[in-house]
């Protein structure tokens, strides 16, 4: 496969998506190298940077995996006086005969492979993969740790813009500087090491010089914000100048490499801490402290037993909520994870549909099977109801409930991520006339205590028993109606591996 691009007239060779699952017309995704500036890998919609894997630094794009893909892809980036050419061939052709990287219809980028001696493709790699392959997801002049809490942090010498937005984890107003760049001998460098480096749109760049010349190179231009090495091969070479803001910076999950960051004079901060101003800035400080001691504890007593008002609700993500409310939280799955492991939620794997949306079959990378819930955009649901479902269903983990293992609200979409029970639903042996047979009395009796436990574990959050009686009549109910609108329906109760029922949803 090889992507090119003109220095001129941009990329002209490059991947697009489909339309969506069942139609290959050209979709509104691209995957492309852009020659803006220096040579970068991006994924656009439309002309919007969506996703980016940094610029080329000699070996492959610095947002890459670099453990994964050196033992199994050579990557090369051409230059020449008109543009540049990537392209990839696999390193051992006696392990691995082809790859494939696909751009799906939602934006994300696949790399499969067929293996010798096998019959079909393995997904290895997914893009993005977090929240921090996000396109500037921290806003600009931050950096993103996927490690860290909250992901995002100002550089150092800058401060939130909108500090009331960025204590709501809402980023995207990025940072300011504190103090301007005087553009004299008092500026210096901030190095960055183990990093994504940003994106090059408004970059320059030159091949030839050392990262010393460079450096001075950015010192002389009041506007040069910062500065690397263009190629990190054998210690280092060529200049690569920013200009303005920092964009898309982030922390590399395995290597990654060196940035420096043009800062302000920070003499003027220790001319503050001089040995003569010292006593007097402790002795101030102190007094302060003392202060603010005796304040909060003359007015503690005024405001126990008031009842604080409602706070504002703020557009903030319902995860840092339920954070905050103590909740133990289940895994939160990409969305192009769960959208791979459904085929792009094809109707193949469709396993019914309900009043608020649809059910489909997955497997994830390691195999695993999985039943995916994805609430339909017309659903009267709401935020606050699929918070409610995660809620409960995270609390509730009993082997007469189906297990909760995740959920996702990626890409505007609601995603619950149950596990798959194997042996389909109870209708499924109910309305069937051969499969009805297999349940004699004493499996009838075992299958509606195993309802009535899992309904009363989801009613009252503990089983007593005394429901079964209700469940069997409830059941009897669904079963002699037949019908799909019941609050509680046979289709709701699920069958495991050893035919045991439990209950999945009986609101839906």
């Amino acid at each position: 496969m090889k992507l090119k691009s003109d220095f001129v007239t941009g990329p002209y060779q490059y991947l697009t998506s489909w339309r969506d699952n069942e139609d290959p017309a050209e979709g509104e995704f691209y995957y492309k190298i852009d020659t803006k500036g220096f040579p970068q890998q991006v994924t656009t919609k439309g002309t919007t940077i969506l996703y980016s894997t940094g610029p080329w630094n000699g070996y492959l794009f610095s947002g890459v995996s670099w453990d994964r893909m050196h033992r199994e892809l050579n990557f090369s980036l051409e230059f020449t006086n008109k543009g540049v050419s990537y392209g990839y061939e696999t390193l051992n052709s006696s392990e691995l005969t082809i790859t494939r990287l696909k751009l799906n219809p939602v934006g994300g980028t696949e790399r499969s492979n067929w293996p010798n001696q096998e019959q079909g493709w393995h997904t290895v790699n997914l893009h993005p993969k977090d929240l921090c392959e996000y396109f500037a997801a921290c806003g600009v002049n931050s950096i993103c740790n996927i490690n860290k809490l909250p992901i995002c942090e100002c550089l150092q010498g800058f401060t939130p813009k909108f500090q009331a937005k960025w204590d709501s984890h809402d980023w995207t107003g990025g940072c300011v500087r504190r103090t301007k760049l005087s553009c004299d001998n008092g500026d210096w460098f901030k190095e960055y090491r183990g990093i994504k480096l940003p994106e090059t749109s408004s970059s320059w760049f030159n091949r030839s010089l050392s990262l010393e010349e460079c450096e001075t190179l950015c010192f002389r231009n009041c506007s040069c914000t910062a500065y690397a090495n263009s190629d990190i091969r054998d210690g280092g070479s060529g200049c690569l100048l920013w200009f303005g803001d920092i964009v898309d910076l982030r922390t590399h999950t395995d290597q990654g490499q060196e940035i420096h960051i043009r800062l302000s004079d920070q003499r003027r901060n220790k001319r503050d801490l001089s040995p003569k101003r010292l006593p007097g800035i402790i002795l101030g400080l102190v007094t302060f402290i003392v202060g603010l001691t005796i304040l909060v504890w003359a007015t503690s007593k005024h405001i126990k037993g008031m009842k604080l008002p409602k706070p504002v609700k703020k557009a903030i993500p319902w995860k840092h909520m339920m954070e905050k409310e103590g909740n133990n939280l289940p895994t939160m799955f990409n969305f192009s994870t769960i959208d791979i492991a459904t085929n792009h939620f094809s109707n193949r794997n469709k396993l019914g549909e309900g009043g608020f949306g649809t059910v489909h079959k997955g497997t994830l990378i390691d195999g695993q099977e999985i039943a995916v819930k994805r609430l339909s955009k017309t659903s009267r649901q709401g935020t606050e109801e699929f918070k409610n479902e995660v809620k409960l269903m995270a609390t509730l983990q009993h082997r007469n409930l189906v297990k909760l293992l995740g959920c996702s609200i990626q890409q505007d979409e609601k995603l619950l991520i149950y596990e798959f029970m194997p042996n389909r639903s109870l209708d499924y042996f109910i309305f069937d006339t051969l499969q009805g047979k297999s349940l004699d009395w004493t499996k009838r009796l075992k299958i509606i205590d195993g309802i009535a436990r899992g309904r009363d574990i989801e009613k009252n959050g503990k089983s007593n028993g005394n429901v079964v009686l209700l469940c069997f009549i409830d059941l009897a109910h669904c079963v002699d109606d037949h019908v799909c609108d019941q609050k509680c329906k046979s289709a709701n109760y699920l069958a495991g591996g050893r035919c045991k029922y439990k209950t999945c949803c009986c609101r839906g």
